[in-house]
Order: structure tokens, then C-alpha cells, then sequence
């Protein structure tokens, strides 16, 4: 099996199933159209044939990057009805250090045409120096993420990516000094290599600087921890003492989903909310909803005090029965009531400054 570069030129088959090549053979789905290095020098005439995606983690590359290829068998749904061999691409070659776009347009300058016919140059998307179909010609530009020993990573071009770390430290003297950002600044475990999962989403930023995961500024992520605090975590509410403490908090296992809206959603059935100890359930308004009652927590608190209140008038006797011997006294547990109204009620329900 060889492996070469291959120029995509095209790629406007692998947006939609069921396309065929230039000769009515179908394709496979993502396939695209790519110019191959041939025979005899680098600079040579190249060829133009079809590749389709080696695996099933599509990664569309666009016009003027760069793709390995190589030749493996197939099978096709033609009237041939026997075993081929059709070109395979992996994702795409990293020829310019840039996580948004690697395109090295022209890089040989021949004619496009499949079947290299002589004169033959038909225009397509790469001639007019075009990324794709429906990217900007200059996208905006996403930093790389800032990379430590033993990670996977996975970025998108978007400023979307999946980290599969731990909780490092300079272990010993040549670590210190060796990363440009430092995670632990962000994020630190109780132990050494203490596993830690990161999925983020953040508004591209140029700059050849590495980037990092920062929960106190990006747009959405979740974080899968084991012992980790979240050292920049800022919670939307905190007033409540376990909001106050999540930064810091790494007494067991934590999912954190983290973004300016979040919506929890069972669409057939029910959706569970569990906790072995506590579920906490705090923000400025807590709104809770049935077919039959729509109730705002405040109001309802606000309706329990104001009935209390009156009711304590009535057993202190400001306020009182009149019967037909006169107004009544005090009730006997008027101690009590006031006790309820006045130290329980707000000691039980009021919000901590």
C-alpha cells in the first residue's frame, strides 16, 4: 500500500449521497475530488481522481488543502459487479500550522480534468482560489489549544474541541517552565494523572499564541472531573453556600455544564433530578410549573409570609373576635406563632447575604 499528498480540488459530491464519478460509477458518500502527485518529480502533470473518507469520522477538508491518499479495494453498486480499487483519504495535513484552515492552494499547477484531456480545463471551485461552498474566503482564525504530555485532543475549526486530560505537575525539574499556558491555573486534581474531560465551544480568536480552557470565558463546555477543582468557575447565582463553593470544591466526582443557557429537556418521559444528599435548586427566580398551577417560589413565600401574618394579628389579639361578651384575648400559643413569624420563618427561608 502507498501512501501520497493529494490537492483537493473539489468537493461538492461529498455534500450530498448517491453521486456518481465521471464515468457513472457511484461514489462513496464524502468522497472528494483530489489531484494526485504522479510519477516522475514532484512537479510533474498530476492526475485527478475521486478519494473517499478512509474512516466513518468524516472531516470534509476544503479546497486547496492537502490529504494523504492511498489505493485499497472496494466494492460498488456498478453493472461490474466485482471487487475494484478506489482511493481512501485521511483528514487533512497540517501544511500550514493553522487549526481553522489549512489551505497550500496550487500547489501543482495542471490541468483538473479526471481524464487529463489535452486542452481540456474545465473551470471548478479551486481555479477561482475559493476555500468551498459556503465557508468565507478568510474564516476566522482559532487558536490551537495549548497541548500537555499524554493528552488527546481533538479541535475543530470553529473553536470547538475535546480534551482528555489529567492533573499534571512538574514532576520533576526538567517539567518546569516547559508549557506556555498552564492548566493548573484552571483546573487541579488531589493526585498526579488524576483524569479529566473537557468539551468546550469559544468564539474564535486570532493570535499565534495557545490557547486553554477557561470555564469562566467560554461560551459553553462540560466538564467530566475526578478530583479536580474548577478554579475559574463563576456561578450565574451564589448566593446560596454551595454555589460559593463549587470553584474550590473536589471532594468526590463532578460533571459541570457550564453556559449561558442550559435546557434539560425529556421529550417522551421523565426527567430525574437525584441527589443522596441534597438537590440544590437556586437562582434569582425559581419558577415551577404543572397543567394546573404556574407558581413563582418568591410569590409563594411572599403569600405564606403575608398569611401568617395576619394569622399571628389574630392569636396576639391585634387583631381579635368579637363575640358577644366583647373583643377576645390573646390565643394561648401567641408566643409560639410569633416565634414563627418573627425568628423561624426568615431563619428558615431567607436568603444568606
Amino acid at each position: 500500500m502507498n501512501f501520497t499528498i493529494a490537492e483537493v480540488i473539489d468537493t461538492k459530491k461529498a455534500f450530498k449521497s448517491g453521486e456518481k464519478d465521471e464515468n457513472g460509477d457511484a461514489l462513496f458518500n464524502g468522497s472528494i475530488l483530489v489531484k494526485l502527485n504522479a510519477t516522475g518529480g514532484i512537479f510533474t502533470r498530476r492526475k485527478a481522481r475521486y478519494a473517499a473518507p478512509c474512516v466513518f469520522n468524516k472531516r470534509i477538508p476544503l479546497i486547496g488543502e492537502q490529504v494523504i491518499v492511498f489505493q485499497a479495494p472496494h466494492t460498488e453498486e456498478s453493472s461490474r459487479g466485482n471487487k475494484q480499487s478506489r482511493y481512501y483519504y485521511f483528514s487533512t495535513v497540517n501544511s500550514i500550522d493553522d487549526v481553522t484552515q489549512h489551505n497550500f492552494p496550487r500547489l501543482f499547477d495542471q490541468e483538473y480534468s479526471p481524464n487529463l484531456v489535452e486542452g481540456n480545463k474545465p473551470k471548478i471551485l479551486a481555479d477561482y482560489e475559493e476555500l468551498g461552498y459556503t465557508i468565507k474566503k478568510e474564516p476566522s482564525q482559532t487558536k490551537p489549544l495549548q497541548p500537555f504530555e499524554g493528552d488527546d485532543i481533538w479541535e475543530g475549526r470553529f473553536g470547538q474541541s475535546i480534551r482528555f486530560t489529567r492533573h499534571y505537575d512538574t514532576v520533576n525539574s526538567p517539567g518546569k517552565g516547559v508549557y506556555e499556558q498552564k492548566g493548573v491555573q484552571y483546573w487541579k486534581g488531589k493526585g498526579i494523572d488524576d483524569p479529566l474531560m473537557i468539551l468546550k465551544v469559544k468564539t474564535p480568536s486570532s493570535g499565534n499564541s495557545y490557547d486553554i480552557e477557561d470555564i469562566g470565558k467560554d461560551e459553553s463546555s462540560i466538564y467530566l472531573t475526578s478530583t479536580h477543582k474548577l478554579l475559574k468557575f463563576k456561578p450565574g447565582f451564589n448566593k446560596h453556600s454551595a454555589t460559593r463553593a463549587m470553584a474550590n470544591w473536589s471532594d468526590s466526582s463532578q460533571i459541570v455544564i457550564n453556559s449561558g443557557r442550559v435546557i434539560v429537556n425529556a421529550q417522551e418521559e421523565r426527567a430525574f433530578i437525584i441527589g443522596k444528599e441534597q438537590v440544590v435548586v437556586t437562582g434569582k427566580k425559581v419558577l415551577l410549573q404543572s397543567d394546573k398551577y404556574s407558581v413563582d417560589l418568591d410569590d409563594l413565600m411572599d403569600w405564606l409570609n403575608k398569611s401568617y401574618a395576619e394569622f399571628h394579628k389574630t392569636v396576639t389579639a391585634s387583631a381579635n373576635y368579637t363575640t358577644a361578651m366583647g373583643p377576645t384575648g390573646p390565643a394561648t400559643n401567641s408566643s409560639q406563632v410569633t416565634k414563627i413569624l418573627t425568628a423561624d420563618f426568615p431563619k428558615t427561608f431567607k436568603t444568606p447575604a
